[in-house]
């Protein structure tokens, strides 16, 4: 590649050509790669929200003239997602993107892809929340078209290698795991059959079931799940100490070389801080067990990464993202941090930048750059995009929301569908009984509301032998939804109801989660409110009042550590008691004092690491890539060297006692200091 593009600027023009301005460079990157151009425009004579109101002849701006505006733009262009949307893996890879990120519009590029240059090879898109279907089989339907020019599109019927499958199945309808009961002979189970309730529990002891009756068939050649994190379920739970649903899916894939059985195309997509259940965190090590805990660290050839991380949010506006992470986490919570990041790396591989270090008592600033958050509406919008307000009682809240939606309506010109979006907070029945009052509420000030499943807007009691689990939109009505409906869907204009039913209980890391994926499905603007008055709600102050930048003082590790990066992976699962590395792939990671002590990091490619002053007493490195590795001071008591690679190498000061070093290749090592005895 490298060599093309030296001979392309090498060569003398046919026709010498001016230079691009960054709006053409722009149409150019979008019609090579095949993405949309130009939104279409829209003919304004007489449309509703053509001519924004004046007041005293001065234009006054309106959320459904900002939509107009944000729909003419062209659509943005990212050479980063482009890739690895257009890049088939060898092997397993995973996905790890921010809410907004885009993740489930990659998956469906994606599979449209593989599709389109393999079409003989059986693939399955599968996701978790029925509410996903219609958007799912859209976007998929839309990137075939795109691809091929018009040619393919998505028949559900009729094209039997590409599936796009819910993660269960229903009566009505093949999901993922119905269809291999159905290759198995096994009978499928239904929710009914289950104890638990809880759907995610629920499909996990199925999962279970399956596995331990019979062989999974190997009937796929790539399967991709959206929503990853909806799939996890706690120890507990697990199937010989790994995920179900995960490994089930796992072994239903063929092997791309039967020479590496493990080499299987599992492609699964997650955002830990959306995980609403279980706060497992799906790396491969959780998915597939210890033993297979290497699988998605380093590089394939070709550069295709074995994990990728998607930093840039277009649908939420980042003064809303920021908000959300930052009351997510509990960043600015007097008692301190609660869940998130606590390394350097990590936040820069979300896309913010971070000054400080975390250790107890030091001051540290996370700050988001404008640039990762390209929303336009930030752009376009003179108010704020984020209003937290706490009334003294819900029907003062109620009354406040209905106000509002009224004015959306009438003023603003958006539509009740797709467009606004009411969101209701809080666990079981009472989230249950506070959707209702909701939606009762709303119907009685004249505006028609929508329920998920419900077969009609205006239905306050679902028929449960006439409901559509795969309708989350009714043309006409409002959807109000509790959480778990509302994941994977978007509207402009977002209210939160029902803040102090997270606030009663500030600590709950799912709760927290709760507020944070609910935030985050606006595309413009959000309302959060509450009633009361609680600690948290001077918290959700403070964290607006930040904006881009959090300064706070880290008091002590959260209860639930997230890591992003994959020597940050590495860490915490050696701290959690992994130690099986075996070929992980962390060329030029920065591993400067870590404890890898015992470690199994057999075939490890390390090549131009940093492991200065290290702990790798013990250590299997046996045929490991250690070329130009810094090893500084670092300790390798009795470790396992055995046909390692330690050409270039610093030892300067290390210490190898005891070291096992058989036909290590030590040439130009640099070993002044270093202790070899014996």
């Amino acid at each position: 590649m490298n060599f093309l593009v030296k001979r392309i600027q090498q060569s003398t023009p046919i026709i010498k050509g001016t230079p691009l301005n960054p709006q053409q460079w722009k149409l150019l990157q979008a019609v090579i790669s095949g993405t949309p151009v130009f939104r279409r425009k829209q003919h304004l004579k007489g449309h509703k929200n053509a001519i924004p109101k004046t007041i005293n002849s001065t234009p006054q701006q309106t959320r459904g003239s900002i939509l107009v505006q944000v729909r003419q733009h062209l659509s943005e262009f990212d050479l980063t997602q482009e890739q690895i949307a257009k890049s088939i893996p060898p092997g397993p890879q995973r996905i790890r993107g921010i809410a907004g990120s885009g993740k489930t519009v990659l998956l469906c590029q994606k599979a449209a892809h593989i599709h389109l240059k393999h079409p003989d090879w059986d693939i399955a898109l599968v996701f978790f929340s029925r509410s996903l279907y219609h958007g799912i089989i859209s976007q998929l339907d839309k990137w075939l078209r795109r691809f091929s020019s018009g040619e393919i599109r998505y028949d559900a019927k009729s094209n039997r290698k590409l599936k796009v499958l819910h993660a269960w199945g229903g009566r009505k309808q093949p999901g993922f795991y119905s269809t291999l009961c159905r290759h198995t002979g096994v009978k499928a189970l239904t929710v009914n059959d289950i104890e638990t309730k809880q759907p995610h529990q629920a499909l996990a002891e199925v999962c279970l079931n399956l596995l331990q009756e019979t062989a999974i068939p190997k009937l796929y050649d790539v399967i991709l799940i959206d929503e990853g994190q909806d799939l996890i379920v706690d120890d507990p739970l697990k199937f010989e100490g790994k995920q179900p649903f995960y490994w089930m899916a796992y072994q239903a894939l063929r092997p791309v070389d039967p020479a590496q059985p493990e080499q299987r195309r599992l492609i699964w997509a997650y955002d830990e801080a959306q995980s609403l259940e279980s706060l497992n965190i799906p790396n491969a090590s959780e998915l597939f067990g210890e033993e297979l805990g290497h699988l998605v660290t380093g590089h394939y050839g070709g550069g295709i990464r074995k994990s990728e991380t998607m930093y840039r949010c277009y649908r939420t506006p980042g003064e809303i993202l920021t908000a959300a992470h930052g009351i997510g986490m509990g960043l600015l919570r007097r008692g301190g941090m609660l869940t998130g990041i606590t390394r350097i790396e990590d936040w820069q591989a979300i896309g913010y930048e971070v000054t400080g270090t975390f250790r107890p008592g030091q001051q540290i600033t996370v700050r988001r750059p404008s640039e990762h958050s390209p929303n336009l509406v930030s752009k376009l919008w003179h108010g704020s995009l984020f209003e937290f307000i706490a009334y003294r009682s819900r029907q003062e809240e109620l009354t406040a929301l209905a106000d509002n939606i009224i004015y959306n309506l009438r003023y603003d010109g958006l539509k009740p569908s797709r467009e606004i979006l009411v969101i209701v907070l809080g666990f079981g029945f009472e989230a249950m009984r506070l959707e209702t009052a909701v939606a009762e509420f709303l119907m009685s000030q004249g505006i028609d509301i929508y329920l998920p499943s419900a077969i009609d807007c205006n239905l306050l009691h679902i028929d449960k032998d006439t409901r559509d689990p795969n309708k989350f939109w009714c043309e006409g009505g409002v959807t109000v939804s509790r959480i778990h409906r509302a994941k994977g869907n978007e509207a402009d204009m977002v209210y939160v109801v029902g803040l102090d039913n997270v606030a009663k209980d500030e600590s709950n890391l799912q709760l927290r989660n709760q507020l944070f994926v609910a935030l985050t499905r606006a595309k413009g603007w959000v309302k959060l409110s509450g009633v009361g008055s609680y600690p948290l709600y001077e918290e959700m102050w403070r964290v607006m009042q930040s904006g881009d930048t959090f300064t706070f003082t880290f008091h002590h590790p959260p209860q639930r550590e997230i890591s992003v990066t994959d020597v940050g992976e590495v860490r915490s699962r050696y701290q959690s008691g992994g130690r099986n590395f075996q070929n992980a792939e962390l060329a030029g990671a920065q591993l400067v004092g870590a404890d890898l002590r015992n470690a199994n990091l057999i075939g490890a490619m390390l090549r131009g690491a940093n492991l200065q002053q290290a702990q790798l007493d013990g250590a299997k490195l046996v045929i490991a890539d250690l070329s130009e590795v810094d090893l500084s001071g670092a300790s390798l008591r009795k470790a396992k060297l055995v046909g390692a690679s330690l050409k270039q190498a610093r030892l300067r000061g290390a210490d190898l006692s005891w070291a096992k070093l058989g036909n290590a290749d030590l040439r130009g090592a640099e070993l002044v200091g270093a202790t070899l005895a014996r």
